[in-house]
């Protein structure tokens, strides 16, 4: 049963029956309730270390406090009296120290999870009750909230990061978008206003080759002068032509005392800088763009290099094409075939099928005699190999796998470069002796021609997925500027959809795994989106809720908690945490959270829950049921105590008896040599009743202790009653107590172990006569319930009750409210019950009565099996279950 609910005020004093140490911890009891209250009510840790010492120096006489942490530098706070802190910063060092006989020093160390390191100092009154322990206590809500203010910054800073991607993506998304809309010009001015505005910098240039030349020139500038356009440097001079040269990017910080900038010209203005050097996918140098702060902004960063330089890529890869578009404008029809033929791959996502269209269409859309796919096979980069998945126009017998490196085919792909060969273009004799040009004519005579295209299959990220191999054969044609051109076009429009043909194969195969271990795994998965809808679940989270699918089905989180019938108490914490979870991104896990369905057992469960890290932002719940593992658990520790008690109780009735026997035979020779002498026997009478009495104690101290083994037997129950309970018809009548019936007609017989039964009942009725000193009534009741299979038999009394304190200990060993009781009788009671394989329950009001309640299966567990509680040692540490002794 449980205990009272704890009143909202309690005293402050002791009174008559309450020990000071009782109100120490009353009194403290207070101060965390209120701790617990005004800091979660608290918006910042520095109201809360007020609101900490307001209730502090109310209920526990802190006088004052202080609070240090570590953020880099130490942060200091401190409330309440100055004269104290400063005693005590006086004495640092040296905790639960009595100061000047004015005041108690402690020290606590604040343990936060996620939040910076610190301690607390409390200055206290000489009389304050509260201990260092419960200081430490008082000041977990206060780590909390500096755990949640860190957690939150942490969401804010992730935030601006990601705020940053997003700008970076929308700039190269635009830039993207704007290339077959805007002119060359147009788009150089695009890149240069989106760097500055992306980069938050205040001057920005970009400076192309020129190819007739080899100079570079200012193309487009943001926040420079007009004359800007004017200027131009060769390559290897300047920043920028340096630059150009090394193929590196250079972050410039201090720029008067960077060695790489002797000799070049400085600004004062200029805080910092960023050159990048923008390749076309051949690696060659198209130019540099240049991006600049003036003083006093914050200097570059290395992440900001990075960034920049992916978007000097992306800018780099939009001039390219924009340039590509541009040479190609008098083939608009075959740009026009290029587009349709693009927009029939990116819709297809099957692989395969997705191959045989970029086959066909280089030789119908783009124009190549013949061609064939390489896709790449093994992710180790030292194995993979290049394996022909898709050919046209050669023979089965020509294409043949290569390892990535190899020939003509692996060179392109490891080197990620377009290879042009033509064997009819004069070469110089050196040129005819390389390697690589005989390699390519080989190559070339394997194929059957004189001339050939490898152009490497990339993904967006520069990997490479396989290559392309085309040649004309069957016409004199070389392979013209413009059908490389297309051909490198249209590849880069393949390899993006190939790439996202192996995505989505990639996420099928991975959502039928996902699916597969979500129905293999033993533990319950729910997962919801961010307003709380029900996205996901698997069988085990239907097993482990006795939920039908149904219930999961286009609900939400909060319909699916309330169907299992949940306390309100324990629904609405469900569902805090599980808000908290998705607002937050907190982590939470629960062990052995015990909840209390409506019409079922209680239930046990291993619940952890986190947010998904995607999109939708919604909740993951992972919980497994350890219901029957914290029964047992508890069964075993109960078990564990019994077998302490039992042997403990043994050995002392062991002892006891063998001094009680000398102790009344001398007794009752002493009585009878008194009565030979007609004298008093009196006080030889009281010795031998003393000694009957520990005679009995001992004999129910040793029924206790002993083993139990069933015999079991068929049992009328009406008859077995009326027999248990006539036994004791001369002890009822001696205490005034009339007996009433109520027992169902036709119950079905009971096998039991009619002695130890009947010890039971007669138990239970000396205890109900007991709790009747006046005299009263007692109704013994009996009924079957065939939903559960189990019989009831009730012991109803008119007595003084039991008190609630009092009921979680009455079945506890040698618990006893009688001036003259063993407290062994109902542990005696729910041994033999327990064996039998019941349960006792008690209902009971002070002033109104008590019910005890004995539920029994039909038949036991094992049916006159040895049922014994192994021998344990004498003294058992471990703790008690979540779940109270039956």
């Amino acid at each position: 049963m449980s205990s009272a609910a704890t009143p909202n005020t309690l005293p402050l004093a002791p009174t008559q029956n309450t020990s000071p140490q009782e109100t120490s911890d009353t009194r403290f009891q207070q101060a965390l309730s209120c701790v617990v209250r005004e800091v979660g009510a608290a918006h910042t840790s520095e109201e809360a270390l007020q609101a900490l010492y307001g209730v502090l120096h109310t209920y526990l006489g802190v006088e004052a406090l202080a609070l240090e942490l570590v953020r880099g530098a130490t942060y200091y706070q401190s409330c309440g009296e100055a004269e104290a802190l400063a005693a005590a910063a006086a004495h640092s060092g040296v905790p639960h120290r009595l100061l000047e006989n004015r005041w108690q020093v402690h020290i606590c160390p604040l343990e936060c999870k996620f939040g910076p390191r610190g301690q607390i100092t409390f200055v206290l009154r000489p009389d304050s009750p509260a201990t260092q322990e419960q200081l430490a206590t008082a000041i977990t809500p206060l780590a909390m909230l500096l755990d949640q203010e860190r957690l939150i910054q942490r969401v804010e800073e992730s935030e601006k990061r990601a705020q940053r991607r997003i700008s970076e993506v929308a700039a190269i998304y635009e830039i993207g978008q704007a290339i077959d809309q805007i002119d060359l010009k147009q788009l150089l001015q695009l890149i240069t206003d989106r760097a500055a505005l992306l980069m938050d910098a205040q001057a920005c240039s970009l400076m192309l080759v020129h190819e007739e030349t080899g100079t570079l020139r200012v193309a487009a500038s943001h926040g420079l002068p007009e004359n800007a356009l004017e200027h131009e440097q060769r390559i290897g001079e300047g920043i920028a032509g340096r630059v150009a040269q090394a193929d590196q990017p250079m972050l410039i910080l201090d720029a008067t005392r960077d060695p790489r900038l002797e000799g070049v010209r400085l600004r004062p203005e200029i805080g910092s800088s960023m050159l990048v050097p923008m390749k076309n996918q051949e690696g060659r140098v198209l130019g540099v763009l240049s991006i600049r702060r003036r003083r006093p902004a914050p200097d570059f960063t290395d992440d900001d290099l990075k960034l920049f330089s992916v978007f000097a890529t992306q800018a780099a890869l939009a001039l390219t094409n924009v340039r590509l578009y541009a040479d190609l404008k008098r083939s608009a029809s075959e740009l026009q075939t290029i587009s349709e033929l693009s927009s029939v791959l990116i819709s297809t996502l099957d692989l395969d099928e997705l191959l045989s269209h970029v086959a066909d269409d280089i030789c119908n859309g783009v124009g190549f005699g013949r061609c064939c796919l390489y896709m790449v096979e093994g992710r180790d980069l030292h194995r993979a190999a290049y394996v022909p998945r898709v050919w046209r126009g050669y023979p089965d017998t020509i294409p043949q796998p290569v390892r990535d490196g190899e020939g003509a085919v692996g060179t392109a792909a490891r080197n990620k470069e377009i290879i042009v060969f033509d064997a009819r273009q004069p070469v110089s004799p050196e040129r005819a002796r390389e390697r690589d040009y005989l390699q390519h004519k080989g190559f070339a005579r394997s194929l059957g021609t004189q001339a050939f295209i490898i152009v490497p299959i990339l993904t967006s990220q520069k990997r490479c997925l396989g290559v392309v191999v085309a040649d004309n054969k069957g016409r004199r044609d070389p392979i013209s500027r413009e059908q490389q051109s297309l051909l490198c076009a249209f590849v880069n429009q393949a390899g993006i959809a190939i790439e996202n043909a192996r995505l989505h194969t990639e996420v099928q195969e991975r959502k039928s795994y996902t699916d597969s271990v979500l129905h293999s795994i033993g533990a319950g998965i729910v997962s919801t989106d961010a307003q709380g809808r029900i996205t996901r679940h698997n069988p085990a989270a239907e097993e482990t809720l006795r939920q039908p699918a149904a219930a999961f089905r286009d609900a939400s989180i909060a319909d699916l908690i309330t169907q299992m019938g949940l306390p309100d108490t324990e629904r609405e914490h469900l569902l805090r945490m599980i808000w908290r979870v998705i607002e937050t991104g907190e982590r939470i896990h629960l062990h052995k959270l015990m909840l209390h369905p409506q019409g079922r057992e209680p239930m046990a469960l291993n619940l952890t829950m986190s947010r998904l890290m995607d999109h939708n932002a919604g909740a993951v719940l992972s919980f497994e049921d350890m219901t029957q593992e914290v029964r047992l658990e508890a069964e075993v520790e109960k078990m564990r105590r019994l077998a302490d008690i039992g042997q403990l109780a043994a050995k002392m009735a062991h002892e006891v008896r063998n001094a009680l026997t000398p102790m009344k035979g001398s007794a009752q020779l002493i009585r009878a040599e008194m009565e030979a002498q007609s004298s008093s026997t009196e006080m030889a009478d009281i010795i031998i009743k003393e000694v009957d009495d520990l005679e009995r104690l001992t004999s129910e101290m040793l029924d206790f202790a002993r083993p139990t083994l069933l015999d079991p037997r068929p049992l009328a129950v009406l008859e077995f009653l009326t027999g248990a309970v006539q036994s004791l018809a001369a002890f009822l009548d001696e205490n005034r107590v009339e007996v009433h019936w109520n027992v169902t007609e036709g119950l079905p017989e009971l096998l039991g172990d009619p002695i130890l039964l009947g010890q039971v009942v007669r138990n239970i009725v000396m205890n109900a006569v007991q709790a009747m000193p006046e005299g009263g009534s007692l109704t013994l009741s009996a009924e079957y319930d065939p939903d559960t299979n189990l019989l009831a038999i009730r012991f109803r009394d008119t007595g003084v009750g039991i008190p609630r304190a009092d009921l979680k200990r009455i079945f506890q060993p040698f618990f006893t409210t009688k001036t003259k009781g063993t407290g062994l009788g109902l542990s005696i009671v729910q041994k033999i019950v327990d064996y039998h394989g019941g349960r006792v329950d008690v209902d009971s009001r002070v002033g109104f009565g008590t019910c005890f309640s004995i539920l029994l299966p039909l038949r036991p567990p094992h049916d006159g099996a040895d049922l014994t509680i192994e021998e344990l040692p004498i003294i058992s540490a471990k703790p008690a279950g979540p779940f109270p002794d039956k």
